[in-house]
């Protein structure tokens, strides 16, 4: 098995909280010379967590939380540390992502780094979080930025492997395909709502099998960084969306195969249906609106709240993250 330098930063500031605290702790079980972990979750106390519980799908899903705030753990191949902090941050600043990402360069001392990001998403940022007077989420530009100036500042690249739940099939991967200090870009596709990437048993997984742990990536979309292909896909893209009918979409789809790539062994032939909105995507900004909620738990969880509901659901969610900083 080859050298992994695995840094995990994951945001569990919502449903996914006791999902991501159930994750890390998994790490901590893991035990090889050859690994190096630095992993940060940022984790919601229970009684903010209760809220996503007048969700009638989410009520039995749900997992109590050990204790929240922001964990953190690193592990060099011998010494394992652990660091909890009680008090409540957000996690899509691009600020938080950046010292985070910086801390593990500078503790892996390592040319290569493998980035798992984790967290709720939509086409124009990841990340959601809800700790802060307006909610908001880190934009895909600003995390491509930061991956950018890390890489260039610390002489590394990036293995990016991100688990998030709704990406553009086309803007996402394209523009972090253009980044120089992405050596290789994968997409996790995930199985249910909080259903993560495995990051522990990928891990484990990998070393019994002495394998390239990313030869051993399964249900995922592979990012071809190949630009001239790239350049292929976004011609025919435009074309469709000037003339929008079957055979464009097909000639399309075809160049889209070859820069994104589907594997799944348990369905070799099958080719996942990806998520391309049939408008314009709109600007990346940082806020969440009441609408983007909205539109989330309808695409996740199928199922609506009305516009009241919303309101009166993050009037609460900011009370008890009020109370909590305290």
């Amino acid at each position: 098995m080859a050298a992994c330098n695995l840094l995990v930063y994951g945001s569990g500031n919502c449903e996914l909280a006791a999902v991501i605290e159930a994750e890390v702790s998994r790490l901590l079980q893991v035990e090889s010379e050859e690994v190096k972990i630095f992993a940060r979750g940022y984790i919601l106390e229970n009684s903010c967590l209760a809220l996503y519980k007048r969700f009638t799908p989410l009520k039995e899903q749900l997992g109590q939380v050990k204790k929240g705030g922001l964990y953190e753990y690193f592990y060099d191949g011998a010494e394992k540390v652990e660091r909890q902090e009680l008090r409540m941050e957000s996690s899509a600043h691009k600020e938080a992502l950046e010292e985070c990402v910086q801390i593990g360069i500078k503790r892996m001392r390592a040319e290569v780094i493998t980035l798992v990001l984790i967290g709720e998403s939509n086409e124009t940022g990841l990340f959601w979080d809800f700790t802060e007077e307006h909610p908001s989420k880190l934009t895909y530009k600003a995390l491509d930025e930061v991956l950018y100036k890390l890489g260039k500042r610390n002489h590394i690249k990036f293995d990016v492997i991100m688990d998030i739940p709704i990406w553009h099939g086309i803007e996402v991967p394209h523009a972090l395909a253009k980044n120089p200090y992405i050596k290789s870009l994968f997409m996790y596709e995930r199985q249910t709502p909080l259903h993560i990437f495995p990051v522990a048993c990928w891990i484990q997984r990998t070393y019994l099998e002495q394998k390239n742990y990313l030869e051993v990536l399964y249900k995922y979309y592979y990012v071809t960084l190949d630009q001239e292909k790239w350049k292929e896909c976004m011609d025919s893209w435009r074309r469709y969306w000037d003339s929008p009918d079957h055979i464009m979409w097909r000639q399309f789809y075809e160049n889209y195969k070859a820069v994104v790539l589907y594997t799944n062994p348990e369905k070799p032939t099958q080719y996942a249906k990806l998520y391309f909105r049939q408008q314009c995507i709109p600007e990346q900004r940082e806020t969440i609106s009441e609408q983007e909620l909205q539109d989330y738990l309808v695409e996740m969880y199928h199922t609506t709240f009305d516009d009241k509901n919303i309101k009166l659901w993050l009037t609460d969610f900011k009370t008890c993250v009020d109370y909590y900083k305290l």
